[in-house]
Order: structure tokens, then sequence, then C-alpha cells
């Protein structure tokens, strides 16, 4: 770009000089403007496209550049529920008329409506902020596993998967959150049905560090080290390591993943559970093995140890020498 004065008139020259004019020195002034055109410069780089021609061929081309970039995060922003794979039918639509926090939303008949993930904190204000900018006064579609007759779970509040309608878009609710890193698949109270394509968009949203994986205040804990999932007590955590030892006793399943029980990190499994909850393909319990590495989530207690109870087969994913989650 070539900016500069506009060439003055004749009336400039007069009065900068000191010569008495017809025209006041104000108004002269006022048509000093200061311009800037693109420079065309005849100059070419090396491929023969003159310096003009290339700055032109920018200008025009940017828009276009933005265009593009809007359109491919509006497609990232847009989440499809695998209706089909995950074999759900659809049930109600609602109108979502306010937040009540980061994991609960509120219907225009009053009805709750359980989102069935985890946040941070329930009263998590920037998940809040980003739940009330998705859903808020929008029209909400229910879905549920095929012959299913009870969409509420024992606190009577609706569950299911959500589709938000924005428009011609239609936004999963759960697959949103979860890939904008606000929050994690969790299998306490009503588990969601299909969880696989859940823990993928968790492993994508951790890949790429994001929302609170990226500020460290989700994170994966190592089995081996029970100094820091004992800070977990109380609370929600997901924690991977290789089994070092499976032991049965009072009907309960153990995996261990230190050698003393009292101080390393434990998972407990009910045998009763595992035998109906955790059925292979070829018919067998498919329970973790030793040597196995898993990555498991739930809430932490303290029994000697930090222990770990599973009570759905969602909560324990085979690693099996990767980091692609996923439940065999």
């Amino acid at each position: 770009m070539r900016c500069g004065a506009a060439k003055a008139s004749r009336a400039d020259k007069a009065h900068s000089g000191g010569v008495r004019t017809t025209m006041p020195a104000q108004k002269a002034r006022n048509r000093r403007l200061r311009v800037c055109l693109p420079r065309f410069d005849d100059r070419q780089d090396r491929q023969g496209v003159s310096f003009a021609t290339r700055h032109w061929l920018i200008i025009i081309a940017m828009p276009a550049i933005l265009v593009t970039a809007q359109a491919a995060f509006g497609e990232q922003a847009d989440m499809a529920l695998p209706i089909a794979a995950c074999e759900l039918e659809e049930g109600a639509t609602l109108i979502a008329t306010d937040i009540v926090d980061a994991e609960n939303l509120r219907f225009e008949d009053g009805r709750e409506y359980h989102i069935g993930l985890l946040a941070n904190r329930p009263d998590d204000l920037p998940s809040i902020r980003a739940l009330r900018k998705l859903a808020k006064g929008r029209a909400i579609t229910l879905y549920h596993p095929r012959g299913r007759d009870r969409p509420e779970d024992r606190y009577g509040r609706l569950n299911g998967h959500a589709v938000i309608s924005h428009g011609p878009r239609r936004i999963w609710l759960q697959g949103w959150l979860v890939k904008q890193g606000r929050a994690r698949v969790t299998f306490s109270t009503t588990p969601l049905s299909c969880p696989a394509p859940l823990l993928k968009l968790e492993h994508q949203a951790r890949e790429h560090r994001a929302g609170d994986w990226g500020t460290g205040v989700f994170k994966i804990l190592p089995a081996g080290r029970p100094d820091q999932i004992v800070e977990r007590v109380g609370r929600f955590a997901i924690v991977e390591g290789r089994v070092l030892r499976v032991s049965n006793s009072r009907g309960q399943v153990y995996l261990n993943f230190g050698k003393n029980w009292r101080q390393d990190f434990t998972v407990r499994i009910p045998i009763q559970r595992a035998r109906t909850s955790w059925p292979h393909r070829d018919g067998s319990t498919a329970l973790p093995e030793k040597a196995e590495r898993i990555r498991v989530r739930g809430w932490i207690e303290l029994r000697g140890g930090p222990i770990m109870e599973i009570g759905h087969f969602g909560q324990i994913e085979r690693i099996d020498g990767s980091d692609s989650p996923g439940l065999r």
C-alpha cells in the first residue's frame, strides 16, 4: 500500500508561501487529504507474477478464505447423534427454559433433565455459560434405547441423549459438551446408552487439550501413584495402569495395581454384577486379566489404600497397548 497526502492545491501553495489568497487558510488545509491506494508495482517475482497482481489476488481471496474457515468451524461444531448405530428411538421434544447447573436443564413443563455427563463441578461457571449459550430457549429432542418404557431416572428427572435444534443444524448435546472438554463420560445414576462414541470424543478432547483437559482440571491419574489418587477421595477420577494381580474374595473381584493393597490403588467389582454385566463374545466373563492395561473411571473411596468400585461395564476401557479408548 502507498499512503501520502493528496497533491497540494494552488491555494495551499500560496498559503504556505505566505501569499494572501481568497481561500481561507483552514479550508485550504482541509483539502490536504491523506489517501491510501494500492501500490501498482511493475516489478515481478521469480515466477513472473507482478507484485501488483499478487497484491490484488490476496485482497480478492481473503473473503473466500474467511468464509471457508467459518464453514469449517460450523461443521466442527455440528455433532451428529449416531441414532441408527446406537439403536435409539425419538422421544419428546421440549423447550429448555432454564439451566439448573452444569449437569441439568429445566424444560418448559417444569421437569428437569439430567444430561448424564459429569462436569468439573455442578456450579462450574464456564460449563454453565457454554450450556446456556447452546441450549437455553432451544427445542431439544430426547432419544432413548428402543423398547425402553421409562425415560426418567430414580430421581424423577428426564434422561437420554439430547439433540438441540439450531435452525437447520442439529447438535448432539452430550457429544458437543464432551468434545469441547466441558464434561466427562460417567456411568453413575442413570448411565447413557451407547457410551463408545462418547468415549472416542473424550479421547479427542484429551488429545487436543480442549476445555478443562487443557487447564489440567480434567486429567488421567496413574494407577502407580496412590498418593495422587488419595487426593481425589470422595470425588470422580479416571485412573489408568496395568493390572498386577486379580483375586476373588467374599463375593468380590479385586484388581490390584500394586503389591500392597493397603496402600496401593485397587478396583473392586461385585462377582454377581460381573457375571451379568460383562458377557464376552464367547459367553465368558470379560473381566480384565493380569498384566492387562486398562483405564477405569468412578468415585474414589479410602479402604486402607484408594479404591474404586465398578458398577457398570463402561467404567472399564481396554487400552491394549494403545491410548485409543473402546470397550472390548
